[in-house]
């Protein structure tokens, strides 16, 4: 019992046909339930990496507000340092008794509705 096929007659693994890759027009049902809930699942992930983005984003505003108040106050706390009145001058250095005595004839800044610690070098 020899099988011997005619020339050209013989099949190679390109010609086996399978169902591999073939998709009728329409998906399966349970195919279509399962494709959905993926995409949903996707959707949930996704809606939730968008609100912490956002809140990330609203914390770094927060921050940014924070950093020019507190700039803003520091300004305004250096303004009577730096301009002194007519007259006055700057001290190089002091004693003890003089760190004291800075600052209690110039106005209080405005502001945090605090007095302010000035050191003057």
């Amino acid at each position: 019992m020899s099988r011997k096929r005619a020339l050209g007659t013989a099949k190679g693994v390109s010609q086996i046909k399978t169902l591999a890759g073939r998709k009728g027009g329409r998906m399966k049902p349970h195919e279509a339930h399962l494709r959905i809930a993926a995409l949903e699942m996707e959707k949930e992930r996704k809606v939730r990496e968008k609100t912490v983005a956002l809140e990330r984003i609203a914390s770094i505003e927060r921050r940014i507000a924070e950093i020019e108040e507190e700039s803003a106050r520091i300004a305004c706390d250096l303004e009577p340092v730096t301009k002194l009145p007519a007259g006055r001058k700057a001290r190089d250095s002091g004693t003890h008794s003089d760190a004291a005595s800075v600052g209690r004839d110039q106005p209080l800044a405005s502001g945090a509705g605090h007095a302010s610690f000035r050191i003057r070098y």
